[in-house]
């Protein structure tokens, strides 16, 4: 089923260490501890305030969901909680175990897949899910056109989904290296291109890092213009989240950047979807 895109096996191992296990050991939180789970996902909301507007959006009306990418699964939790069904796509088999045993042990419903969403879409999962959430997942698949287009199959007529993706306009990759981002910023007005393959270890490592220091092993970043020539769903994009602002030992409190700069700045692009009533997908 697979494709043999060159980037699984190293996503496989890379994300072998829980996403968010970083997170969990600056807040003194035994990620490996189920029964702390609670607090570690009230940190995370509290770090992403804006994702509940974003989640309760995207559930409207929904009765089954499919995420992919799930992380320590603080949105995969939210998600089950609120819909019958839940379908959790990861290539990661320790945080589809991990999720799993999350789910088991406050009771939620909930099925696993442990594989890519690069691979082909079955028959049976055609126009199945009312709603789809892939929340920093799909930039790091070494596809996003096929990711996307994969995702958005999933998705009944109608259906809303929620995509997170890396901004390539964010200030860090800006000033990392401003020759780059002119020469991407051309390509997106003259040729259409729209999402960049990040070369720099050091902004991948800025973006996403396990607790070795190690960087993902590919990101690919993007414009919102890459949501807005889809033939079977209509979004809208909306900037958000924000590096730490400052100089020295003088920073911009967060809650202050993600209400004043986040919406220019923002490192995140986030896209809300509907899938049109008349595709043929």
């Amino acid at each position: 089923m697979n494709q043999d895109y060159q980037f699984d096996a190293q996503n496989r191992k890379f994300w072998n260490e829980i996403c968010g296990t970083t997170f969990a050991e600056l807040n003194n939180i035994e990620l490996k501890d189920v029964s702390q789970l609670s607090l570690f996902d009230k940190l995370y909301f509290e770090f992403y305030p804006y994702l509940f507007d974003e989640l309760d959006w995207v559930l409207e009306g929904a009765k089954n969901c499919v995420e992919v990418g799930l992380g320590a699964g603080t949105t995969s939790r939210y998600l089950a909680s609120r819909t019958k069904e839940y379908l959790g796509i990861d290539i990661s088999d320790a945080s589809c175990n991990f999720v799993r045993s999350s789910f088991e042990f406050l009771q939620l419903m909930g099925k696993f897949e442990n594989r890519s969403i690069l691979d082909s879409i079955s028959v049976e999962e055609f126009n199945r899910f009312d709603c789809a959430v892939a929340i920093g997942s799909l930039h790091h698949t070494g596809d996003l056109d096929v990711a996307l287009k994969n995702l958005e199959l999933m998705v009944k007529p109608g259906g809303r989904l929620l995509i997170m993706i890396y901004n390539y306009a964010q200030p860090k990759r800006i000033l990392h290296n401003p020759l780059l981002f002119v020469a991407n910023k051309l390509n997106v007005v003259q040729k259409r291109q729209f999402s960049f393959v990040e070369k720099s270890e050091f902004i991948r490592r800025a973006s996403d890092k396990n607790t070795k220091g190690d960087s993902a092993p590919l990101t690919i970043y993007s414009s919102k213009d890459f949501f807005m020539h889809g033939k079977i769903v209509k979004y809208s994009c909306t900037l958000k989240n924000s590096h730490k602002l400052g100089y020295k030992s003088v920073y911009i409190p967060r809650n202050w950047a993600l209400k004043y700069f986040s919406s220019i700045f923002g490192t995140d692009i986030y896209a809300r979807g509907i899938k049109l009533e008349n595709s043929n997908s």
